[in-house]
């Protein structure tokens, strides 16, 4: 098969159609396919027997009710649509809890299908979600409270799967300079990361009513900042302050439903055979476990 000409072109997104579809779903007519997929009726067809000869896909007929998926072969789809690695990317893992997600992922996605999945880590959500939506990685981890903002200023991502409360981190605070009171006021200089969607909206929403000044750093500078007090405060991820900087004051900040403190997983809207092949693959509370024992220090971290 040629991925080059129309047929075969046809074959890869009929494929990447049917690794989405579950079973038992009726199955759209050719008509339907040919508007879709731009191509003549008779590729179609082509594309169709295609999957079907090769056992790809196994169709039953229910008369006027339509042709139904009566059964699917995850690794014949997989070849057909030509995934032959899925990429994902999460933020770096500075605390244990980022550890043990990545660990976990890492374990769980070792898979049947021969598919290689590989991880990368990158700071700032909106770097992670503009790389799913330009298709250079296929999925992304970040908090439930990044990705409900997101979809809600109609980025073209889903949430297809969420690891519950405490999974992303502790919780966020307002971690404060040496010999400053731990006393949000008029006056302080608070940094903040436009690109770290958690961090600048928290940001926002907890200097609401203050008189305070706002700089704009890299999330990777804010700490430094405040160590040398060039910036008197900022928020920041709790676990972080606890197991790398014990000497700093912090006060917690209270987020409605602990969305900031759940991870999920993020795909492209265009992409809906990744967050179903995703979601057969990961195992949810195999991940929390092995996260648990990362964190409690009894595995050691891998990724």
């Amino acid at each position: 098969m040629s991925i080059y000409n129309k047929n075969g072109q046809a074959i890869i997104k009929l494929a990447k159609f049917f690794l989405a579809l579950d079973t038992d779903e009726r199955i759209p007519t050719i008509s339907v396919f040919e508007k879709e997929l731009d191509v003549a009726r008779g590729t179609v067809q082509i594309a169709l027997e295609t999957l079907k000869s090769n056992q790809a896909i196994t169709t039953v007929s229910k008369g006027h009710m339509g042709s139904y998926l009566l059964k699917k072969d995850i690794y014949k789809l997989l070849e057909f649509a030509d995934i032959s690695f899925v990429i994902g990317v999460m933020p770096l893992p500075y605390s244990k809890k980022y550890e043990g997600l990545a660990t976990g992922l890492k374990t769980v996605l070792d898979n049947q299908f021969g598919l290689r999945i590989n991880l990368a880590y990158m700071s700032g959500s909106n770097s992670r979600i503009d790389m799913i939506e330009s298709g250079r990685y296929d999925f992304s981890i970040v908090s439930k409270y990044t990705a409900e903002l997101a979809i809600h200023n109609k980025k073209a991502i889903k949430i297809i799967q969420s690891f519950g409360e405490h999974s992303y981190l502790s919780g966020h605070c307002i971690v404060f300079a040496k010999d400053i009171e731990t006393v949000l006021r008029d006056g302080l200089t608070l940094g903040i990361d436009m690109n770290s969607i958690d961090q600048e909206q928290l940001t926002y929403k907890v200097v609401n009513g203050y008189k305070v000044n706002l700089k704009k750093l890299n999330y990777n500078q804010i700490m430094e900042k405040i160590s040398t007090k060039e910036i008197d405060a900022a928020v920041w991820n709790i676990d972080e302050i606890v197991e790398r900087y014990p000497d700093f004051k912090y006060l917690p900040i209270d987020v409605d439903n602990n969305a900031d403190s759940e991870a999920v997983v993020i795909t492209s809207l265009e992409r809906p055979e990744i967050g179903v092949l995703l979601s057969q693959l990961i195992d949810i509370n195999e991940v929390i476990n092995i996260q648990e024992k990362v964190v409690s220090k009894q595995m050691l971290p891998v990724y």
